[in-house]
């Protein structure tokens, strides 16, 4: 234990390169109509301090699962810190192609608008399926940042902005 203890310290203050595609969606964006109606499905829901869980059930099988975190660290090299971040989002293999990716972002989205005025979507720039879920629900790129964590600390950090912000 002790081992695993000291791998994990030194995980987080190795140094790490960052770079990531940043989307947003706001108050006043309007949701796309999706192919995935989520019939037959069922969101679970699962809240803590720093996250929210959720997971999609089709026909009692998972389908998806993803969380809405607090805080994320990254976020503090564009003054965001404060504001909720949908990550770890994985839809299943068999489920894969059905628009599920889309619509539990927009479903995330929706009740973290209810005490934000902003959301986030954080991912590599070489997950293309996953950007054009990402931007098939509706999110818009912001940015891109490219850094170096060691620790909570990021250096060298260069922030590319979009245009189409």
């Amino acid at each position: 234990n002790h081992k695993i203890f000291t791998m994990k310290i030194l995980k987080k203050i190795f140094p790490k390169k960052i770079n990531q595609l940043v989307y947003f969606i706001d108050k006043s964006t309007e949701f796309p109509e999706l192919k995935f109606k989520g019939i037959g499905s069922k969101i679970l829901v699962n809240k803590n301090k720093k996250l929210i869980n959720y997971k999609l059930l089709i026909n009692d099988k998972l389908s998806y699962k993803s969380n809405t975190h607090k805080n994320v660290h990254s976020m503090k090299c564009i003054n965001k810190y404060h504001y909720p971040v949908i990550g770890d989002c994985y839809t299943y293999e068999s489920f894969r192609g059905k628009s599920i990716y889309p619509y539990m972002l927009q479903k995330a989205s929706i009740d973290a608008l209810q005490k934000n005025d902003e959301v986030y979507v954080l991912v590599s720039p070489d997950n293309i399926s996953s950007i054009k879920g990402i931007e098939k629900s509706g999110f818009i790129l912001l940015c891109n940042i490219q850094a170096i964590r060691i620790g909570y600390f990021f250096v060298l950090k260069k922030i590319t902005y979009h245009n189409n912000v």
